[in-house]
């Protein structure tokens, strides 16, 4: 029954996380659209800026609140297991340490249950309209296709390393801030989740790694190491590891956020905030 109930309130969180930062989203491209133009001739700047703003999102908000109600449910869940940080005295690290365990686990969970579907919903086509006729029905195809958790290992790291820092430092830090038994007011909740969340972006990145479509780039770099390993580290495949550890990973991690863009990168750092604070705020209504 709790699990239902936290599922609940992170989905209806995360789905006013996702409104509220899809007009933000769109906002660049809202007069570069004849379709903006036209609808703003014919129905009036309010109607157009709303069709325009939201266009799509449902979709959106359909697979974001699940998946995230889920990850907050199974990690609320687990905290039963860890211990509390009730004395400012007690050591933090450990306090942290759990936190950081209990979202990892909670991502991994979620996926597990997520990934199926993602699954069918690649392999039924449903995204693609043009298709439409051709549809299979997603329970169906997950009940008799024997690849239902194809490439979940490679998809794994990326949850599993996002979610730890995600919750783990929100929860964290939230009990070392606030004072007392006193609990953190809805802004300050937001700052620090916009704080959490943008320290746990890269770590998304990094996952990615291990996903197919970027192996290839570092079977590359792993192969033809630069002049800068050959000249002052030599052969050796232990100096070549270390090199494509602290070298070659976070160039790619910086260069696909600048990739990304700022913008982009703090858009989703705050819809990201936005929804744990918003969590945090519907449970002191509820309780």
């Amino acid at each position: 029954q709790v699990f239902g109930t936290n599922e609940s309130y992170t989905m209806t969180g995360a789905g006013d996380a996702r409104d509220a930062a899809v007009p933000e989203k769109k906002t660049e491209t809202f007069f570069e659209s004849n379709k903006f133009l036209i609808d703003l001739v014919s129905g009036g700047a309010v109607a157009a800026v709303a069709k325009t703003a939201f266009s799509g999102n449902l979709a959106s908000v359909a697979r974001y609140a699940p998946m995230l109600g889920l990850n907050i449910a199974f990690k609320e869940k687990y905290k039963n297991f860890s211990a509390q940080y009730r004395d400012k005295d007690e050591p933090f690290r450990k306090f942290l340490g759990g936190n950081l365990t209990l979202g990892a686990f909670a991502g991994a969970s979620t996926l597990f249950v997520v990934h199926p579907v993602e699954n069918a919903l690649a392999r039924t086509k449903v995204r693609n309209p043009r298709l439409r006729a051709d549809r299979v029905s997603v329970a169906e195809r997950l009940m008799i296709s024997p690849k239902a958790y194809k490439g979940i290992f490679r998809a794994l790291p990326s949850s599993f390393f996002y979610n730890a820092v995600y919750f783990g430092l929100y929860d964290s830090f939230k009990v070392k801030i606030a004072s007392g038994d006193q609990k953190l007011n809805f802004f300050s909740a937001w700052a620090l989740a916009l704080v959490t969340t943008s320290i746990a972006r890269p770590f998304y990145i990094f996952g990615r790694i291990f996903k197919p479509e970027h192996r290839n780039d570092f079977r590359a770099s792993w192969k033809r190491p630069s002049n800068w390993v050959a000249n002052y580290l030599g052969s050796s495949k232990a100096k070549h590891f270390v090199y494509f550890i602290f070298k070659v990973i976070p160039s790619y991690c910086l260069s696909t956020i600048k990739k990304e863009g700022w913008k982009r990168l703090t858009m989703r750092s705050a819809t990201g905030g936005l929804v744990l604070a918003a969590y945090d705020e519907i449970q002191k209504w509820i309780y």
